[in-house]
């Protein structure tokens, strides 16, 4: 068998992942890594397996491996700072995400993740400046926009904060999380009929939203609170 049959097991690799069969995923890359060591989509591939059920530790080794092969691999690099963010290690994360960006300045995904990082360590100018950048590449993605809100919400500019929330539902009309935040940000303001309004169709687009339970039949603690004890009927 030839380096092609290996191209070959990495392309039947990708379909599998795709519909989500890992296992059979994972057993095509890995006869395509036996007939091909080096084959880096195939490590690749595999990581991405490993990265989707949960084996952080052995998906970290192998896109290490290959980042020691090739240090501007965006796509590993970016990788491996999903899974050091998943184990909140958000300084490693960041250093990861800025080589993949250096490496391919096009990757929205990457500026995305990046900003969201910033936003969980309360990093907000960072974590704008990020955004912008996601707007720049892509300005009518919608979560570029929605991104700059929460930071205006977190900093209690709520007027800026509806601003960039109504771009993003503009974008994403049916965009729950955006909808969401722009009726929290309402009720701070005081305006209860708009706030409605927003709420309305939020339960229009997913009727169970508020009625969500974790795992032992608990509702869920979240942080819209105010939102959900809400009457919309007042």
């Amino acid at each position: 068998m030839s380096k092609q049959d290996s191209i070959n097991l990495v392309e039947k690799g990708w379909e599998k992942f795709k519909k989500k069969d890992y296992p059979a995923s994972a057993d095509k890359f890995a006869e395509a890594i036996e007939l091909d060591s080096n084959n880096s989509e195939a490590l690749y591939g595999q990581s991405c397996v490993l990265f989707c059920t949960k084996e952080y530790d052995e998906a970290e080794k192998t896109l290490t491996r290959l980042i020691k092969q090739n240090p501007d691999d965006y796509k590993a690099l970016h990788l491996r700072a999903l899974i050091r963010g998943e184990d909140e290690n958000f300084e490693a994360a960041v250093k990861d995400l800025l080589k993949s960006i250096e490496a391919n300045s096009n990757n929205a995904e990457a500026f995305l993740d990046l900003a969201c990082i910033y936003l969980i360590t309360e990093k907000y100018s960072e974590a704008v400046e990020a955004f912008d950048n996601l707007s720049d590449l892509h300005k009518n993605c919608p979560q570029g926009w929605y991104g700059k809100g929460q930071v205006a919400l977190y900093k209690k500019e709520l007027k800026k904060a509806i601003e960039y929330f109504n771009l993003a539902i503009k974008i994403e009309p049916n965009y729950i999380l955006a909808l969401l935040a722009r009726a929290d940000a309402l009720l701070e303001m005081g305006k209860i009929n708009e706030a409605k309004r927003d709420i309305k169709k939020i339960l229009n687009i997913e009727p169970d939203i508020f009625k969500k339970q974790d795992d032992n039949g608990d509702m869920d603690d979240d942080d819209d609170g105010e939102i959900e004890e809400f009457n919309i009927d007042d």
